[in-house]
């Protein structure tokens, strides 16, 4: 991706800015008030399936709760004490319990010995397996997973674009620990942002953050690059009209444009 001048490490970059904590996730305030009240009952469920769109924070839940599992001392409500190696790793995937996998990458060496091996991950209650993308599996290897899913003692976590591609008896094996997510609202980006600028010392007002999502089709990771770079490239983080137009190609004149007529619909 590129941004003014600069190309940026689009996944190393924004990955190291995800949220690290269920509170800080954007959005989705009934599946954050779930698991945070699962936290408090002192429980932790052991399937969970995440499923919503491109953009709706399933894998930075996912990798939230990963962490969550490696954290050597939990303090109820608060899901991390956010001071142990568990909660402080930029990669929780690099941990030993930790198995994160692609469907595709999962499909390229599946075989079913692995898979019910009594030493199998899925069998170890001190590990996570997280799949994403999970509508990749072939159907036979979804029921495969399902049917040991049913006797797991590790921790299973399932994410997916389309729900509907899974296989019904895999999804019921998640029952209420089904999430759905939803990409977060324009409004919900700008106000985020504007507290992330304030944090940093970066001065944009919400008409520019407005530019800036509308810019960049309210993907939220690439807003919140643009606030770093921000930093990095004006004078005292001190954002101007001329790099909004310069980063995003929009003007105050475009955004004008953009609004939306009495029946909901964008003016063209």
């Amino acid at each position: 991706m590129t941004i003014g001048n600069e190309v940026v490490d689009e996944r190393g970059t924004l990955d190291d800015r995800r949220p690290r904590r269920l509170e800080e996730v954007v959005g989705n305030e009934q599946t954050k008030r779930r698991l945070l009240n699962e936290r408090k009952k002192g429980r932790v469920p052991k399937r969970m399936l995440l499923h919503g769109p491109t953009g709706s924070g399933k894998t930075t839940v996912a990798t939230i709760l990963q962490r969550q599992f490696l954290c050597r001392d939990p303090l109820g409500s608060e899901m991390m004490c956010g001071k142990c190696q568990g909660c402080l790793e930029t990669d929780p995937a690099s941990d030993w319990r930790i198995y994160s996998y692609t469907a595709s990458r999962l499909e390229s060496f599946w075989v079913s010995s692995w898979l019910v091996d009594s030493q199998h991950i899925l069998h170890r209650e001190d590990e996570l397996v997280f799949i994403d993308e999970a509508q990749d599996l072939s159907k036979i290897h979804q029921h495969e997973l399902m049917v040991q899913i049913e006797r797991a003692r590790a921790t299973v976590i399932l994410a997916t674009t389309h729900k509907h591609e899974l296989d019904d008896a895999l999804v019921r094996r998640f029952g209420v620990n089904t999430f759905e997510m939803a990409r977060p609202t324009p409004d919900q980006i700008v106000c985020s942002l504007r507290e992330l600028s304030r944090r940093l010392g970066v001065t944009v007002n919400d008409e520019q953050l407005n530019i800036v999502v509308q810019g960049f089709s309210s993907d939220l990771r690439v807003c919140v690059d643009f606030v770093h770079t921000a930093l990095d490239q004006t004078e005292n983080g001190v954002v101007t009209d001329e790099f909004v137009e310069a980063v995003t190609g929009l003007t105050r004149a475009d955004l004008v444009n953009n609004e939306t007529s009495d029946d909901g619909l964008p003016m063209l």
